[in-house]
């Protein structure tokens, strides 16, 4: 499988949280400024754990949780839940898994 973003997404979220000035920025012609990220000397690690065709898979949120664990001093995840099922979070694994990462 390839680790390319097929849908744009970590390139939208990577460029919010570290992304350099851009100079002559517009919104549809609408306005101009100067843009940035939150903070553009940020280095970044980017797991990709949702596949176009067959979804996220808890497996691979949780090993990329285990891995950023390693020196991250922030964590963001962003996965849709397509199935729309919500469980109480004492019941899901990412959930957990996120708890156990905040209680280091």
């Amino acid at each position: 499988m390839s680790l390319r973003d097929a849908e744009g997404h970590r390139t939208h979220t990577g460029s919010t949280v570290a992304g350099s000035h851009a100079f002559h920025a517009s919104m549809g012609g609408y306005t101009a400024g100067i843009t940035k990220g939150v903070a553009p000397k940020a280095r970044l690690t980017v797991y990709k754990v949702c596949w176009k065709n067959s979804g996220c898979f808890n497996f691979d949120i949780l090993v990329a949780f285990d891995v950023a664990n390693d020196g991250a001093d922030v964590i963001s995840i962003s996965v849709n839940n397509g199935d729309r099922i919500s469980s109480p979070y004492y019941l899901d694994p990412i959930a957990i898994e996120e708890y156990g990462a905040v209680s280091l």
